[in-house]
């Protein structure tokens, strides 16, 4: 049970930025640190794990289980990808932000356990306050939460952090760092963060 990747490459062009990389054995409720300054091909690994992006060659498996074969949607249940920036064109609040992100998981239909789920993801999150407010009106550290929100609703055995405290201040960063390693550690997730702040 854990995450491998054997001999991944990635190029721009004729830039390769990651050639031949090996990661072994994540294990569940593991949270590993994903160091390097900006442009070191952390978000390009963590692309090409999800399935974002185009590899040359690679062997990504969870739980023993090749990724390359699973369907997009199927990839997506499993492996989530937060990403350093949150934006939508939507015109959506922040409830009804989570709920989509849940629904794109499932049927269309939403049931009284959806709602459920998105609030209890809310107080958490400690967000409960934002959730009737347009997610295009929220602060940056907000919108990171509710982009954080989006992610655990959906209950993935694998989370790609990009940044995940870029926008937050100290106190908030520690907050959700600490909150993300319990999870980690009591849904047996497997979570990547990328930072470049070696403090944190």
């Amino acid at each position: 049970m854990s995450l491998s990747i054997n001999n991944l490459s990635v190029s721009y062009g004729s830039n390769k930025v990651l050639n031949q990389l090996c990661i072994g054995d994540l294990k569940p409720g593991s949270f590993t640190a994903l160091l390097g300054p900006n442009a070191a091909g952390k978000s390009t690994l963590f692309k090409a794990i999800a399935g974002l992006i185009k590899v040359q060659s690679a062997s990504v498996h969870l739980h023993g289980e090749n990724m390359d074969r699973c369907s997009r949607t199927q990839r997506a249940k499993l492996i989530a990808y937060l990403p350093q920036s949150f934006y939508t064109s939507l015109a959506l609040s922040v409830f009804e932000s989570v709920l989509l992100s849940l629904k794109q998981q499932s049927s269309w239909r939403v049931k009284e356990s959806d709602t459920i789920k998105v609030a209890q993801t809310l107080v958490l999150l400690k967000i409960s306050d934002l959730a009737d407010k347009d997610v295009s009106e929220l602060s940056g550290g907000q919108k990171q939460l509710v982009a954080l929100a989006r992610v655990l609703v959906v209950e993935p055995k694998v989370i790609l952090l990009d940044e995940p405290t870029s926008a937050l201040d100290l106190h908030h960063q520690l907050a959700m760092l600490t909150l993300i390693k319990q999870l980690t550690h009591s849904r047996k997730i497997i979570t990547v963060a990328a930072l470049h702040d070696v403090n944190l």
